[in-house]
């Protein structure tokens, strides 16, 4: 079977932790300024949990074997048949079952509209089923600053829950604390970026995908 390349790993990444498939590995990397950067312990936990050896690999490939894995997992899952397929069409099928099935749970319909489309739908439904339930003004608001401040709004509250010291701390700080220093206790109590809610979110100041950790 044909591995999957990188880039094209990445990508899938970016859209399956939209739709809550990649749970594990999603935000065990962030995308800041165009590179990913990983936390190399929360990967190589993942890693071993799925029996895959970290040892003289590049934390990319490792990540990408994890993906990999938890594609075929998943397609196995869905009953989908991955004889003589190559990885990347078994992760685009997964992508289009998975994605329908969640179209169908936000009361979108499917008919005549392409992936992307769908896709774009899926996020922005998303965004505001979750916005609503955290009382926050969607009204005449970009997707994008709305997920903002979701995310915000998000790592607060975790570092609220865990007592942290949050004067005077950006979000990415206490996020990175959280993640680096309380993930224990974070992933015991389900709290953001370790629950349901750690999607993907924007980064309006850099025009590009914001990369949650879990």
């Amino acid at each position: 079977m044909k591995r999957m390349s990188v880039s094209l790993c990445l990508s899938f990444i970016l859209f399956f932790s939209i739709i809550g498939m990649n749970n594990t590995i999603q935000a065990s990397a962030s995308h800041h300024n165009g590179h990913f950067m990983y936390d190399k312990e929360l990967i190589y936990e993942q890693a071993n949990e799925l029996g895959i050896s970290t040892e003289n690999k590049d934390t990319h490939v490792i990540v990408k074997e994890i993906f990999e894995k938890r594609i075929l997992k998943k397609a196995e899952s869905l009953q989908i048949d991955t004889e003589g397929k190559d990885l990347d069409v078994i992760a685009k099928e997964v992508k289009e079952v998975m994605l329908k099935k969640q179209a169908e749970e936000l009361g979108i319909a499917t008919e005549n509209k392409d992936l992307k489309q769908l896709n774009n739908e899926v996020r922005i439904a998303q965004i505001n089923k979750l916005a609503k339930e955290m009382n926050i003004t969607t009204k005449n608001r970009k997707s994008e600053d709305i997920a903002l401040e979701i995310h915000d709004k998000l790592v607060l509250q975790s570092a609220e829950k865990l007592k942290l010291d949050t004067k005077g701390k950006t979000t990415k700080e206490l996020l990175s604390e959280i993640v680096t220093e309380h993930r224990k206790e974070a992933k015991d109590q389900k709290l953001f970026p370790f629950n349901k809610n750690a999607v993907h979110f924007f980064n309006p100041s850099k025009g590009a995908f914001y990369k949650l950790l879990q």
